[in-house]
């Protein structure tokens, strides 16, 4: 038969020994999606909906080539061509990949809080992806 004074002082004796944990803290890996999951998930759906550059049924022009060498930069080149559209075409290309470099770090870094954090910034970076990405076909059409 076991007394609960015995039953304490086994636990106590688990928790100075070290075999039983106190810390809280939740196993690594749980919590927090890994870094290298979360970019590949937010370049997939920051970058997936430009796909018709290279998937569409039209003549390779200079203008399709244009698109496809700055791909880096696509997911910010619509917000900034009223302020770079003057500029020359390798001068777009750079100003708008080194603005995508910052979104993109943001983005994972906040995807790598949690599953529910990567679910909600994927989910938001695909809507603006995807109009900006229908935006640019429209006008590459036009």
């Amino acid at each position: 038969m076991h007394h609960v004074g015995h039953e304490k002082e086994e636990m106590n004796d688990d928790l100075e020994s070290g075999s039983i944990s106190t810390d809280s803290t939740p196993v690594p890996g749980w919590a927090r999606i890994g870094l290298g999951l979360t970019a590949a998930v937010v370049l997939l759906v920051l970058y997936l909906p430009y796909g018709w550059l290279v998937m569409i049924d039209y003549p390779w022009g200079s203008y399709r080539w244009h698109l496809v060498a700055s791909w880096p930069g696509l997911p910010l080149r619509l917000v900034l061509h009223p302020l770079i559209n003057r500029w020359s075409a390798t001068v777009e290309c750079i100003v708008a990949t080194i603005t995508t470099i910052p979104l993109v770090c943001v983005l994972v870094y906040l995807g790598s809080r949690g599953r529910k954090a990567l679910v909600s910034v994927s989910m938001v970076a695909l809507l603006l992806s995807l109009v900006n990405s229908w935006i640019a076909y429209k006008a590459f059409l036009w």
